[in-house]
Protein backbone atom coordinates (compact mmCIF):
# COMPACT_ATOMS: atom_id res chain seq x y z
CA UNK A 1 0.00 0.00 0.00
CA UNK A 2 2.97 2.35 0.60
CA UNK A 3 4.52 1.97 -2.52
CA UNK A 4 0.86 2.29 -4.29
CA UNK A 5 0.69 5.80 -1.70
CA UNK A 6 3.76 7.04 -3.01
CA UNK A 7 3.40 6.57 -6.87
CA UNK A 8 0.17 8.77 -6.54
CA UNK A 9 1.92 11.59 -4.45
CA UNK A 10 4.60 11.43 -7.01
CA UNK A 11 2.20 11.65 -10.01
CA UNK A 12 0.14 14.54 -8.44
CA UNK A 13 3.59 16.26 -7.40
CA UNK A 14 4.15 16.25 -11.04
CA UNK A 15 0.59 17.38 -11.99
CA UNK A 16 0.46 20.43 -9.76
CA UNK A 17 1.87 23.07 -12.28
CA UNK A 18 -0.91 21.95 -14.73
CA UNK A 19 -3.66 21.79 -12.78
CA UNK A 20 -2.20 25.36 -11.46
CA UNK A 21 -2.26 26.54 -14.77
CA UNK A 22 -6.04 25.41 -15.93
CA UNK A 23 -7.47 26.01 -12.13
CA UNK A 24 -9.98 29.23 -13.45
CA UNK A 25 -11.19 26.48 -16.44
CA UNK A 26 -11.61 23.46 -13.86
CA UNK A 27 -12.77 25.49 -10.77
CA UNK A 28 -15.48 27.24 -13.06
CA UNK A 29 -17.02 23.89 -14.35
CA UNK A 30 -16.57 22.34 -10.44
CA UNK A 31 -18.15 25.16 -8.92
CA UNK A 32 -21.61 23.74 -8.91
CA UNK A 33 -20.01 20.80 -6.76
CA UNK A 34 -17.76 22.84 -4.68
CA UNK A 35 -21.09 25.05 -4.01
CA UNK A 36 -23.28 22.33 -3.45
CA UNK A 37 -20.53 21.03 -0.36
CA UNK A 38 -20.22 24.52 1.11
CA UNK A 39 -23.74 24.59 1.58
CA UNK A 40 -24.47 20.96 2.52
CA UNK A 41 -22.06 21.72 5.48
CA UNK A 42 -23.82 24.93 6.63
CA UNK A 43 -20.77 26.69 7.81
CA UNK A 44 -21.38 29.77 10.04
CA UNK A 45 -19.15 32.78 11.39
CA UNK A 46 -17.12 30.76 14.13
CA UNK A 47 -16.77 27.15 12.92
CA UNK A 48 -13.44 25.27 11.96
CA UNK A 49 -13.09 23.08 8.67
CA UNK A 50 -10.79 20.66 7.27
CA UNK A 51 -10.80 20.30 2.92
CA UNK A 52 -9.22 16.79 3.04
CA UNK A 53 -7.56 15.98 -0.69
CA UNK A 54 -8.23 19.49 -1.37
CA UNK A 55 -6.05 19.97 -4.31
CA UNK A 56 -5.64 23.56 -5.21
CA UNK A 57 -8.45 24.19 -2.75
CA UNK A 58 -10.89 26.30 -4.07
CA UNK A 59 -14.19 24.59 -2.15
CA UNK A 60 -12.52 24.93 1.17
CA UNK A 61 -11.50 29.01 0.15
CA UNK A 62 -15.21 29.35 -0.77
CA UNK A 63 -15.95 27.81 2.95
CA UNK A 64 -13.54 30.33 4.29
CA UNK A 65 -15.09 33.34 3.29
CA UNK A 66 -18.85 32.08 5.53
CA UNK A 67 -16.72 30.90 8.92
CA UNK A 68 -15.14 34.52 9.23
CA UNK A 69 -15.53 35.94 11.70
CA UNK A 70 -13.53 33.97 13.88
CA UNK A 71 -13.55 30.51 11.81
CA UNK A 72 -11.02 28.95 9.91
CA UNK A 73 -10.25 26.49 7.25
CA UNK A 74 -7.47 23.83 7.22
CA UNK A 75 -6.57 22.77 3.60
CA UNK A 76 -4.80 19.35 3.30
CA UNK A 77 -3.11 17.48 0.59
CA UNK A 78 -0.80 14.34 0.29
CA UNK A 79 1.09 16.06 -2.48
CA UNK A 80 3.52 19.10 -1.31
CA UNK A 81 3.37 20.57 -5.05
CA UNK A 82 -0.67 20.32 -4.72
CA UNK A 83 -0.07 22.35 -1.24
CA UNK A 84 2.39 24.74 -2.35
CA UNK A 85 0.11 25.73 -5.19
CA UNK A 86 -2.94 26.06 -3.28
CA UNK A 87 -1.52 28.66 -0.61
CA UNK A 88 -0.50 30.49 -3.88
CA UNK A 89 -4.09 30.59 -4.97
CA UNK A 90 -4.74 31.68 -1.30
CA UNK A 91 -2.75 34.16 -0.90
CA UNK A 92 -3.73 35.60 -4.49
CA UNK A 93 -7.50 35.45 -2.95
CA UNK A 94 -6.46 37.27 0.53
CA UNK A 95 -7.48 34.54 2.50
CA UNK A 96 -6.31 35.28 6.27
CA UNK A 97 -8.03 32.72 8.12
CA UNK A 98 -6.32 29.62 5.75
CA UNK A 99 -4.32 27.29 7.07
CA UNK A 100 -2.65 24.96 4.67
CA UNK A 101 -0.57 21.81 5.58
CA UNK A 102 0.00 18.62 3.53
CA UNK A 103 -1.51 15.73 5.21
CA UNK A 104 -2.64 11.89 4.26
CA UNK A 105 -6.35 12.01 4.28
CA UNK A 106 -6.02 8.14 5.92
CA UNK A 107 -4.28 9.79 8.61
CA UNK A 108 -5.20 13.26 9.69
CA UNK A 109 -2.87 14.84 12.32
CA UNK A 110 -5.38 16.52 14.17
CA UNK A 111 -7.49 15.92 18.02
CA UNK A 112 -10.43 13.77 17.98
CA UNK A 113 -13.86 15.81 17.93
CA UNK A 114 -11.96 19.08 16.70
CA UNK A 115 -14.00 20.59 13.63
CA UNK A 116 -17.29 21.37 12.51
CA UNK A 117 -16.97 20.18 8.80
CA UNK A 118 -15.31 18.29 6.21
CA UNK A 119 -14.95 18.79 2.60
CA UNK A 120 -13.73 16.60 0.00
CA UNK A 121 -14.52 17.50 -3.60
CA UNK A 122 -13.69 14.10 -5.50
CA UNK A 123 -10.91 12.80 -3.14
CA UNK A 124 -12.12 9.86 -1.08
CA UNK A 125 -12.23 8.13 -4.74
CA UNK A 126 -8.49 8.76 -5.53
CA UNK A 127 -7.33 6.95 -2.28
CA UNK A 128 -5.07 4.13 -1.33
CA UNK A 129 -7.29 3.14 1.31
CA UNK A 130 -10.58 5.62 1.57
CA UNK A 131 -12.57 3.73 4.57
CA UNK A 132 -9.41 4.86 6.80
CA UNK A 133 -10.16 8.13 5.52
CA UNK A 134 -13.62 8.11 6.48
CA UNK A 135 -12.99 6.34 10.17
CA UNK A 136 -10.14 9.41 10.55
CA UNK A 137 -13.00 11.96 9.18
CA UNK A 138 -15.38 10.79 11.93
CA UNK A 139 -12.78 10.98 14.20
CA UNK A 140 -11.57 14.55 13.90
CA UNK A 141 -15.55 15.63 13.28
CA UNK A 142 -17.34 17.28 16.29
CA UNK A 143 -20.23 15.74 17.65
CA UNK A 144 -23.09 17.31 15.29
CA UNK A 145 -20.32 17.85 12.62
CA UNK A 146 -21.13 17.76 9.25
CA UNK A 147 -19.32 16.31 6.16
CA UNK A 148 -20.04 16.91 2.84
CA UNK A 149 -18.15 14.83 0.31
CA UNK A 150 -18.31 14.15 -3.61
CA UNK A 151 -17.54 10.97 -5.63
CA UNK A 152 -17.72 9.79 -9.48
CA UNK A 153 -20.94 7.59 -9.64
CA UNK A 154 -20.04 4.03 -11.64
CA UNK A 155 -17.86 4.39 -14.86
CA UNK A 156 -21.37 3.35 -16.95
CA UNK A 157 -22.86 6.36 -15.62
CA UNK A 158 -19.49 8.92 -16.84
CA UNK A 159 -18.78 8.40 -20.22
CA UNK A 160 -16.82 11.71 -20.41
CA UNK A 161 -14.21 10.28 -18.87
CA UNK A 162 -12.66 9.16 -21.80
CA UNK A 163 -13.00 12.72 -22.87
CA UNK A 164 -11.89 14.07 -19.89
CA UNK A 165 -8.77 11.64 -19.82
CA UNK A 166 -7.95 12.58 -23.51
CA UNK A 167 -7.96 16.32 -22.65
CA UNK A 168 -6.01 15.94 -19.30
CA UNK A 169 -2.99 13.85 -21.34
CA UNK A 170 -2.83 16.54 -24.63
CA UNK A 171 -2.65 19.17 -21.27
CA UNK A 172 0.03 17.50 -19.48
CA UNK A 173 -2.46 17.22 -16.60
CA UNK A 174 -1.83 13.06 -16.97
CA UNK A 175 0.41 10.41 -18.23
CA UNK A 176 -0.65 8.14 -21.24
CA UNK A 177 1.41 5.47 -19.61
CA UNK A 178 -0.91 5.68 -16.41
CA UNK A 179 -3.40 2.79 -16.49
CA UNK A 180 -7.19 3.84 -15.73
CA UNK A 181 -7.56 3.33 -12.11
CA UNK A 182 -10.85 1.54 -11.03
CA UNK A 183 -10.79 3.49 -7.57
CA UNK A 184 -11.96 6.29 -9.41
CA UNK A 185 -15.14 4.66 -9.90
CA UNK A 186 -15.42 2.60 -6.85
CA UNK A 187 -17.44 4.70 -4.11
CA UNK A 188 -20.31 5.54 -6.96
Amino acid sequence: MSDQREELLARWDSMAAGWKATRANFQRSMEPVSQWLVEAIHPQPGHSVLELAAGLGDTGLLAAQLVAPGGSVLLTDGSDKMVEVAREHAEEVGATNVELRTMQAEWIDLPTASVDSVLCRFGYMLLVDPEAALRETRRVLKSGGRVALAVWDDLERNPWMKVLREALVARGLAQTTVPEDPRLFALG
